[in-house]
């Protein structure tokens, strides 16, 4: 049971004794034989009061100033305390008895409210927190159900699309030997497009667990090397600055070369699009902490807003402020993501002082002993 405050006891009290002390002076200007019934009927309506309204002592305090009260102003002979007969002294006994009982049968009464509530507000609060639950959990079943069918579709569409493709590019290929110019464009359309749909039917294997990685032992250097080799056509002014201890020993990690060298490459390319010409693009390494090694990679853009960070993975999302590109369907970082997941790793982004973004990679961390490095790169 809750206690009241301190300053409502105190009121309690003062109120209680104040009215006890008015009840004896009016009695007591108009004392008669037949005072003590009305002082006994008053001041037991104070002690049940005192007892509906607060803890036990008072209305206990109460009762025993009542006897006195009751026996030393209103009981004859008065002035003096001690009954004279059995009567008198049975009269006090019974009234002190009555308070004490109708004292401890109100405060048990009271409280047994007060934890009836108590319990009722609980079950309520258990009862609404029950509700949310399985809100959430109809919820989280309705987009599950909502990804399956999109993964589903998306894999259809994607491998529907993929034969039609690589006709198309072999009559833009040949088209462009044949020397019209704008067999070349087709081409280069439908090379992008072919890339989109294996994104999407790679996505989509990977959400259904059909998609297959090797993570083995390989040097951080190595994947970088290729990195930088990848996306040297596409970089145009800008420039990359590697990060990497090259005097100390190779951080190794556990990881899928090509796969991973693909979720770098994402990234990186994310990183491209946003850097003004002529920026520069970071790129290091470190350990996080003693079993898992991360890659990191810093821009220069614009950044990603607080509203924006969480959505920023998944697939076909644009953010407002990406730059217009009708070529990009929002599937890199999304892809990247799920290529570390499957193999135990991670991807975060955190804003980068100076300005940009700072993309953090983390892959479980190979020992030396772990096998033979892959020869990928």
């Amino acid at each position: 049971m809750m206690r009241p405050p301190p300053w409502r006891t105190a009121a309690l009290w003062l109120v209680h004794l104040l009215a006890f002390a008015a009840v004896t002076a009016g009695l007591f200007l108009r004392r008669s034989p037949a005072t003590q019934v009305q002082a006994v009927l008053a001041y037991l309506l104070i002690i049940l009061s005192a007892s509906a309204l607060t803890q036990r002592i008072l209305g206990f305090t109460l009762a025993v100033l009542a006897v006195i009260l009751i026996d030393f102003t209103f009981q004859s002979p008065f002035g003096r305390l001690g009954a004279d007969g059995v009567f008198d002294l049975l009269v006090l006994l019974a009234f002190f008895a009555v308070a004490i009982v109708t004292t401890q049968l109100l405060v048990r009464a009271r409280e047994r409210t007060e934890e009836a509530e108590q319990r009722s507000r609980e079950m309520a609060a258990l009862a609404e927190e029950r509700i949310e639950l399985i809100t959430a959990a109809a919820e989280s079943r309705r987009q599950a159900a909502v990804e399956r069918v999109r993964t589903q579709v998306l894999g259809g569409i994607s491998h529907d699309l993929r034969t039609p493709l690589t006709t198309i590019r072999a009559l833009a290929q040949d088209a462009a030997r044949s020397g019209v110019a704008i067999g070349v464009a087709i081409d280069e359309q439908a090379a992008r497009l072919e890339q989109h749909v294996n994104n999407m039917l790679d996505l989509a294997r990977m959400r259904s667990h059909t998609f297959t990685v090797v993570p083995v032992m390989n040097a951080v250097e190595d994947l970088f090397g290729a990195l930088v080799r990848q996306v040297r056509g596409t970089l145009g002014t800008r420039q990359i600055r590697l990060h990497v201890d090259m005097q100390g020993p190779p951080l190794l990690v556990c990881c899928d070369f090509v796969q991973t060298l693909r979720a770098l490459g994402n990234v990186v390319d994310n990183a491209i699009r946003v850097t003004p010409a002529d920026g520069t693009i970071d790129i290091g390494t470190e350990l996080a902490g003693e079993h898992r090694v991360a890659l990191w990679i810093g821009d220069r853009g614009p950044g990603i807003p607080d509203d924006e960070a969480a959505r920023i993975y998944q697939p076909f999302y644009r953010p407002p402020s990406a730059p217009a590109d009708g070529a990009r369907a929002g599937l890199g970082l999304a892809v990247a993501a799920e290529l570390l997941e499957q193999q135990d790793g991670t991807i975060a982004h955190a804003p980068r002082p100076g300005g940009g973004t700072l993309f953090t990679i983390v892959l479980p961390r190979a020992a030396e002993d772990d096998g033979a490095l892959d020869d990928s790169a």
